[in-house]
């Protein structure tokens, strides 16, 4: 059960890192996506326990998984956005 508490802690920062980059950021893929592993990584710093495996060590770690979770999340904030801007359909 211990990867649940993980996810429960670390989904809302990846949420965080990524719409707080896409407000702030004129950049595009592949740059826009580091400076939100940057930005994840400071977020994580500064909630770290002590005496514990660094979870910044974990997305470390888990780089890839941790770039795909935010191109899942980019998908997924985009079809929301424009389901909102969509006029729904007449029935």
């Amino acid at each position: 059960m211990g990867w649940a508490l993980l996810a429960m802690k670390f989904v809302p920062m990846v949420v965080q890192a990524v719409v707080g980059t896409d407000r702030k950021s004129t950049r595009k893929g592949r740059d826009k996506q580091d400076e939100a592993m940057q930005l994840l990584s400071q977020l994580l710093t500064l909630s770290q326990a002590q005496g514990r495996k660094r979870d910044t060590d974990i997305v470390n770690d888990a780089e890839t998984e941790t770039r795909a979770l935010m191109d899942a999340m980019v998908a997924f904030l985009n079809a929301a956005q424009s389901s909102e801007e969509t006029p729904p359909a007449p029935r």
